[in-house]
């Protein structure tokens, strides 16, 4: 009886984990780009989402935010090719441009200076993002900020990550997202 009694205890106290670990994965998020896709995102536990759209055919932007008393942003912005866009769209060599561009035009404000890129690993294509600490912070404003994009089958999406917790798990979450991004065809 006693046996009996401990395997019980032990198959709840999986069940218990198991339904803790499920809740610790977060929600599977679906963001239908009209026309282009939808993107999916596995977005951690207790982030808040919103969809600001742009009029017409320009990209949304999505904006994640954390619980009460947390203080973070992360947007991401699915960009797709166009009739204007560059014949590499979407290419290892195209996305790490667009990074470095915007880690140039990020280093005058930054504590760095120089700002390396980072290489994303998984997902579906190829990710790159650089991280700078603001000298200057105005009242308001983060403190620390990464900036970046993935391939994500036939998108490109830019991110950005602000928090004035250098030592946040949130760009650790954020990047995880990122890089296990998923693209669905059609709408």
């Amino acid at each position: 009886m006693k046996t009996l009694r401990s395997i019980i205890v032990l198959v709840l106290a999986l069940a218990s984990c198991k339904s803790v670990l499920a809740a610790d994965a977060g929600a599977v998020r679906k963001y239908s780009l009209h026309g282009h896709g939808t993107l999916v995102l596995q977005v951690p536990p207790g982030w808040k989402d919103q969809i600001r759209q742009a009029p017409g055919d320009a990209p949304p932007d999505i904006v994640l935010s954390g619980f009460e008393g947390t203080s973070f942003v992360v947007a991401v912005t699915p960009l797709w090719a166009t009739p204007s866009t560059a014949a590499d769209f979407g290419t290892p060599k195209s996305i790490h441009g667009m990074v470095e561009q915007a880690a140039q035009a990020a280093a005058p404000r930054s504590v760095e200076g120089k700002l390396g890129i980072v290489t994303i690993g998984g997902g579906q294509g190829p990710g790159y993002y650089f991280d700078a600490t603001d000298r200057a912070p105005k009242p308001g404003e983060f403190k620390y900020m990464t900036q970046g994009a993935v391939g994500v089958g036939e998108l490109v999406c830019k991110f950005i990550i602000l928090s004035d917790d250098a030592r946040s798990v949130v760009k650790t979450k954020a990047l995880t997202m990122l890089s296990e991004a998923g693209w669905r065809p059609g709408n």
